[in-house]
């Protein structure tokens, strides 16, 4: 019976090792050469992977191999077969639905995973049953790879059973050879020690098979692990100091004063000296609007003329190219956004009802200045608990597709059809409503756009999107993306600025703040840390003569960019950002440091803590400073963690 036992046991850790390996070339096939996310075929690097993801792969393959060992003793073929079945379909799903999950987020399984917990689940099912990801195709395979892996162990089994049974000497040998196996996979060596993969192994040199080296049930561990730890999360998960500590080396103060209040520490003022009054704010926040949408590769398309004409040469408008998106999501952008906190990955709509209504909230601080406080959004109210949520932080009103809806009821013309589907309604309908609405009451509004999103299903043809010619560009450019995302840009851009002119012209007194919720992951190239992080931002104010305070900013500088500009001079309010821009030619940010999400930015480079993108290649980075600027991103964090879970009031 041990020589059985242990025969079939290397026989089903045999097909389970095979079966990994096939499964990582799969990915490497169908993402790096189909999706063409690895930029060149480099054979060593591909190998140097392989061999690196088998590594990772053998642990969780001896851990199911000792436990299979064990069950061959309890139970006979029949009950094996079941654990068999479990775990070889089990494998091969997590791994194809790795892949699924890379397509859209240009990453092995990571915290955004979370969403199909907290975000809308109806919403990502039909996504993805749309067509767009071919997930029916990707079950269909799964199915059958699960059952010719499981028709393999039976065949094995059968020419298994033939083999007679050795001397006792040969079952003790074998028997201690697989033992050994096991040894040698979970610890990567013939050693009783194991060994630390992740900083021992040489990974690739390509970013993408760097990416998919470590394996599925890694990847889908430390989200669960990142989940845990946002549950029982404390200060010291972002900065590893107390409060005090803390604050001091944030502030760079050399002694705490008496009364201890966070929101006086964050406390700024205004130095506007415009006369002209600011009656309408308009904080537009655009699905996926990207920093590579605005490359001048694009202008032969004509891809983001409409936007690009009201910004150029204007000194009523101003463009950032240097600006970092706060979070990888759109429901963490907003969060962050709203809250005018660093983002913790820290689900907060889960926390409606113990949260408090942040000083730091930018509709908090426009209600202070008599602005009535509207959130506009193309989606569902009960999404992410957005009415509920946007409320606790200061807002007013809340408009989503049900109004829309209604509004459509009364007009006597109706926009081309498909204008619904799972994730809202049409921009081009959000943004003739705000335009209908819109009074002399003095508002500030913030919207959140949808249209530029999985299933992109605008009639793009019924609105002379020039398809055909967005085709051949891409073609000729030798590009790998779907003609319709670029298509749905070039709508949004034509709908964006016939939505800035109209408003403009009935109110000539407005602000508009436009940017991304975070960038699109749809990059036709390799990307790097320029592409990965940043968003634009477009200031626009038509009664104006707008300054920029400093050449670089993050989502968190937003709020205080929008209230420089609008309060009277001297107003004061907290804030973790700096204004990015104001009517005073004469103020200016010194030294500005933007933080984003995992990145910051400084005068000379962004920096992730693992690698960095200069804005002059010619330059010596100057990585030291770089890291002491990083440390502020995580004291920041820090911070924020404590206004969220404590009182801003600390004691001494």
């Amino acid at each position: 019976m041990l020589f059985k036992n242990t025969l079939k046991t290397f026989g089903f850790i045999g097909i389970l090792i095979l079966l990994a390996i096939f499964l990582k070339i799969t990915f490497i096939l169908y993402l790096g050469v189909y999706h063409h996310k690895m930029p060149s075929w480099d054979t060593a690097d591909i190998l140097l992977c392989l061999y690196n993801s088998m590594q990772y792969d053998n642990r969780n393959i001896a851990f199911f191999g000792i436990l299979y060992f064990l069950l061959s003793f309890v139970f006979k073929n029949k009950g094996v077969g079941i654990y068999v079945s479990i775990i070889y379909s089990f494998y091969i799903f997590l791994n194809i639905s790795n892949m699924l999950f890379y397509i859209i987020y240009d990453d092995t399984f990571n915290s955004n995973l979370l969403g199909f917990i907290f975000d809308d689940k109806k919403a990502i099912f039909q996504t993805g049953i749309s067509g767009e990801y071919f997930l029916s195709i990707k079950i269909l395979c799964a199915i059958m790879l699960s059952f010719f892996s499981i028709w393999c162990y039976k065949k094995s089994l059968s020419l298994l059973q033939k083999i007679p049974t050795p001397p006792l000497t040969f079952i003790i040998i074998s028997t201690i050879c697989l033992l050994f196996s096991f040894v040698f996979m979970i610890n990567a060596s013939f050693s009783l020690k194991g060994k630390s993969l992740d900083q021992q192994i040489t990974f690739s040199r390509d970013l993408f098979l760097k990416n998919i080296t470590t394996d599925s049930l890694r990847s889908l561990y430390l989200v669960y692990k990142g989940y845990k730890a946002i549950q029982n999360s404390k200060m010291q998960d972002f900065y590893p100091q107390d409060i005090h500590t803390t604050l001091k080396q944030y502030f760079n103060l050399k002694k705490l004063p008496e009364k201890l209040e966070i929101y006086e520490l964050l406390k700024q003022y205004s130095h506007n000296t415009s006369q002209q009054k600011i009656n309408h704010v308009f904080y537009i926040v655009s699905e996926s609007l990207s920093q590579w949408h605005f490359d001048t590769l694009y202008d032969s398309i004509d891809m983001l003329s409409a936007t690009k004409k009201i910004i150029s040469n204007n000194p009523h408008a101003l463009y950032f190219d240097t600006f970092l998106e706060n979070a990888p999501s759109t429901a963490k952008s907003l969060q962050s956004q709203i809250t005018g906190l660093l983002q913790l990955d820290i689900p907060l709509q889960n926390l409606i009802g113990k949260i408090p209504t942040f000083k730091t909230a930018i509709a908090n601080q426009a209600k202070i200045l008599g602005y009535k406080t509207t959130f506009y959004y193309g989606g569902g109210a009960n999404w992410q608990k957005l009415e509920s949520f946007s409320k606790t932080q200061g807002f007013d009103n809340f408009i989503d597709k049900t109004n829309l809806l209604d509004f459509l009821k009364n007009q006597s013309q109706t926009p081309p059809k498909p204008y619904e589907n799972i994730w809202g309604i049409s921009d081009n309908i959000l943004f003739d409503f705000i335009l209908t609405n819109t009074t002399k009451t003095p508002s500030f509004s913030m919207i959140m756009t949808t249209s530029n999103h999985p299933p992109y299903d605008i009639p793009l043809e019924k609105y002379n999107v020039p398809m055909e010619k967005i085709t051949h560009f891409i073609k000729d450019q030798k590009l790998f993306i779907d003609p319709k995302i670029l298509g749905h840009v070039y709508w949004y851009d034509k709908i964006l600025a016939n939505f800035i002119q109209n408003m403009s012209k009935k109110y000539p007194d407005s602000l508009f703040i436009i940017t991304g919720d975070h960038y699109d992951r749809n990059y036709p190239k390799n990307a790097n840390l320029r592409i990965t992080k940043q968003i634009p931002l477009i200031i626009y104010a038509p009664n104006l003569i707008l300054h920029k305070t400093t050449n670089l900013g993050s989502h968190i500088d937003i709020t205080p960019t929008i209230l420089e500009i609008i309060a009277p001079k001297k107003f004061s309010y907290p804030s973790f950002g700096k204004p990015l821009a104001s009517t005073n030619p004469h103020f200016k940010i010194q030294n500005h440091i933007a933080l984003g999400y995992f990145v910051i930015a400084n005068h000379q480079m962004l920096y992730d803590n693992n690698d960095y993108f200069l804005y002059n290649s010619d330059s010596t980075p100057n990585i030291l400073q770089a890291q002491k600027d990083y440390t502020r991103l995580n004291q920041a964090r820090a911070i924020s963690w404590y206004l969220l879970f404590k009182n801003p009031k600390v004691s001494k």
